[in-house]
């Protein structure tokens, strides 16, 4: 006959308790982590950039905001100091209509200023079926590249842009002395696009007659995902992506749906849908928040009083019997 041992049992019990306990702590743990988890946490060990590193950007947005005028002599949504570019030089622009959905609009511009050709690529339209054509032109694993893994449909994109302006980017690069520095540059969407087509052009230099490929940048803005790390570690030379991560969510976060921001400083370049709205500083970003606020709540208050009006007609409407029986539900709740 055997005999039952209690304290082992309870032992055992205890071990058992004491692993689920660690793992439902460790679960718990994991799942703070990834619902806290911010965009900054990427680049927390990064260094920051240099004053002449970002010196171009603000110039850049504006070109790329350029592509959404259709007179840039008598634009309809300036930022705020205008473009700051001279129409005379605008070589080149195509719309929608002009690139037949093969790609975003965008336009090359000769910056003698600078010593730069800028092709500079609009973002996603929201209204426009071709750019959801382009974007959805993908799937896991469909396109290998270099080694690596880009967006199907924006690499066709960039490889019809190319072959309709490679003759036009290397005539310009050896009319200014084959000096000029080429970038490419775009915002969401077109910054993928942007970002493919610095890639085929560093492989191909002698497309754009041989230009070397220290005078090739890129400028992805809010850049789409369209290629896979490696290619992105190798590249990072000459491809330069700008991410709001920090400040926007500690100063911006009440636009975060329905806005997209540049940043300069403390500047912020508001977009909403497809009308972009210029530079802003943080303190009217502030007034604009509690501006809105103020709408929200007053359009609150006016529904729940519209809602009590309705509410008390219908009850004047009742007999005497069913208004007892309405107040004796209320009194039951």
């Amino acid at each position: 006959m055997g005999v039952f041992d209690g304290s082992s049992s309870s032992n055992d019990m205890s071990v058992s308790c004491g692993v689920e306990c660690v793992l439902l702590l460790g679960c718990l743990r994991w799942a703070c982590k990834r619902c806290t988890y911010i965009g900054s946490y990427d680049s927390a060990t990064w260094p920051p950039a240099t004053a002449s590193e970002f010196e171009p950007v603000p110039r850049l947005c504006r070109l790329i905001l350029a592509v959404y005028e259709d007179d840039l002599r008598h634009p309809q949504f300036p930022p705020s100091g205008g473009y700051r570019l001279n129409p005379e030089w605008v070589i080149k622009r195509l719309t929608y209509q002009q690139t037949l959905g093969h790609a975003p609009p965008y336009l090359i511009y000769a910056d003698h200023l600078h010593r730069e050709i800028v092709l500079a690529i609009r973002g996603l339209s929201l209204v426009k079926e071709s750019d959801y054509k382009l974007m959805l032109d993908n799937r896991l694993g469909m396109q290998m590249f270099d080694g690596g893994y880009v967006h199907h449909g924006l690499l066709k994109s960039a490889i019809w842009i190319l072959n309709e302006e490679s003759e036009t980017l290397r005539r310009l690069w050896v009319d200014n002395g084959s000096s000029y520095k080429m970038v490419f540059t775009g915002h969401s969407l077109g910054s993928g696009v942007a970002a493919l087509l610095t890639v085929i052009v560093v492989n191909h230099l002698d497309l754009l007659g041989g230009i070397p490929r220290s005078n090739v940048r890129c400028y992805s803005v809010a850049p789409a995902r369209c290629m896979s790390l490696n290619l992105a570690v190798k590249y990072a030379d000459v491809i330069h992506s700008v991410v709001l991560q920090l400040s926007f969510h500690k100063k911006a976060e009440p636009f975060y749906s329905r806005h997209r921001l540049f940043v300069k400083d403390e500047l912020f370049l508001l977009s909403n849908g497809d009308s972009f709205r210029g530079w802003i500083g943080i303190d009217e970003l502030k007034k604009e928040n509690r501006r809105k606020g103020r709408v929200k709540g007053e359009l609150k208050k006016r529904k729940n009083r519209r809602r009590s009006d309705r509410l008390q007609e219908e009850f004047r409407k009742l007999t005497g019997k069913e208004k007892t029986q309405v107040l004796g539900v209320i009194d039951g709740c």
